[in-house]
């Protein structure tokens, strides 16, 4: 069960309030992200290897480090004793080695704010929290930049050194750095207003006035909200489909299709629905939008996101490009422009998916980007001559982006590349993400 859902469903037994289940968001979420580092400085200050240790000791020492390190708001007594009495069933010898683990972190390393930072710190023993403060550790905790950059930013940054190494090649550390940074913070909650029944000044009015502070965002469309997600998700404003939670990365790629009114467009990995309830919103609700998924149950949300939005020329479909299925009335015939946001790695927006960069591999990547190229493909045969095709992903990596789109170029004649963009994470900027647009034209073979 994802952490969202489980937090859902406390919330709906009445065990959670809103402050409660903001600080386990955090706490969670926190802990995900900084995995790698949080072992890092547990390996230094313990006297036992990491990998000894009982997972559930791991997973506690990790929990309590993070709200040593990260969580200001949390007394460091309050975080030793409460990771302490998690394990109160276990026997005194390690909850006597969690509290002399954290103890002694809690007492050799120390947190300050970055102003206060005069410089000359090893490398190895410094460790940028937030734009606001640094903490310094007694002893070597990472390894010298001067022997592996990679590493020593994978463990400073907690990502998976192959990552680092692969965007390294492609890019100046300046520019990596910003990335991994744009990775391990706190996303920020944007949304798209609903062009059909409010405007951006209006909206902002509303939300004001039900206490929730937000301001314009980057895109005409776009609002940036200082709020959580669920806080949003209750207002009335969004039960009344005012907006939708979206990034201002992703609110490009609907743009691309220039969708107009009396059109027949084809989504062909819809769900949850963004991208589709957008390109029916740019047109007015005047064209007609196939929503294709092949997961029924995640197709419902396009269903409700739909109702919610008060869009009527929405058509969720159940359906498989890949599959053996014979495609349902819905989706046969051309259609006069299909966009593709195809599964990826979630390289670009690991800010939102924190266990994304756990689950990631070079073999993972191969394949998804293989199957990338299997639905473009697919996606080529429902585009009318002279019509459009909108491929796109939430992925930094060539192989799933810019290699995709040369595959096509040469395995489909049909095709012409209009223009390619790609977005890279920042720190203060949208999530990271790629789309191409195409001509697509008659003939093939």
């Amino acid at each position: 069960m994802l952490v969202p859902d489980l937090l859902d469903d406390l919330d709906a037994a009445g065990r959670l309030d809103a402050r409660s289940r903001r600080f386990l968001l955090e706490l969670v979420y926190g802990v995900l992200r900084r995995r790698s580092t949080l072992d890092c400085i547990l390996a230094a200050y313990s006297n036992e290897p990491l990998a000894r240790l009982d997972p559930d000791c791991l997973q506690v020492l990790r929990l309590g480090l993070y709200q040593l390190l990260w969580l200001d708001g949390v007394p460091p007594f309050a975080a030793i004793s409460e990771s302490v009495e998690l394990l109160s069933r276990r026997h005194a010898g390690v909850r006597a080695f969690v509290n002399g683990v954290l103890r002694t972190i809690d007492r050799e390393a120390r947190r300050v704010e970055v102003s206060l930072d005069r410089g000359g710190a090893s490398a190895r023993k410094r460790l940028d929290l937030s734009p606001e403060r640094v903490a310094f550790f007694s002893k070597p905790v990472f390894i010298d930049p001067d022997e592996s950059r990679a590493l020593h930013l994978a463990q400073v940054h907690s990502m998976p050194v192959f990552l680092v190494e692969r965007w390294l090649s492609r890019h100046e550390p300046a520019l990596v750095e910003a990335i991994l940074e744009a990775s391990n913070r706190k996303p920020p909650v944007t949304a798209r207003i609903q062009r059909l029944k409010t405007n951006r000044d209006s909206l902002l009015r509303r939300l004001v006035a039900e206490g929730i502070d937000a301001r314009a965002g980057i895109l005409d469309e776009s609002i940036q909200i200082d709020a959580a997600p669920m806080d949003i998700v209750r207002s009335a404003a969004f039960k009344e489909g005012l907006l939708y939670l979206q990034d201002e990365a992703a609110m490009k790629v609907a743009h691309a299709v220039e969708v107009k009114p009396g059109e027949r467009i084809l989504d062909l990995c819809a769900a949850p629905g963004g991208k589709a309830t957008h390109l029916a919103e740019l047109a007015s609700d005047e064209a007609e939008i196939v929503a294709a998924d092949r997961d029924l149950r995640r197709l419902e949300r396009v269903k409700e996101n739909v109702a919610r939005l008060g869009l009527t020329r929405v058509v969720p479909v159940v359906w498989d490009p890949l599959g053996e299925e014979r495609p349902p009335e819905e989706v046969r015939g051309t259609f006069d422009a299909v966009l593709l946001d195809v599964p990826c790695s979630n390289t670009g927006v690991l800010a939102r998916r924190p266990e994304a960069r756990w689950r990631v591999s070079v073999d993972a990547i191969r394949e998804l980007a293989d199957q990338g190229r299997r639905l473009l493909h697919e996606a080529v045969k429902s585009v009318r001559p002279g019509g459009k095709l909108v491929f796109s992903t939430c992925s930094l990596e060539d192989e799933e982006n810019r290699d995709a789109v040369k595959r096509a170029l040469v395995a489909n004649p049909r095709l012409t590349l209009v223009r390619q963009e790609e977005t890279l994470p920042s720190p203060n900027g949208p999530d990271g993400g790629f789309f191409a647009l195409f001509d697509v034209g008659g003939g093939g073979r």
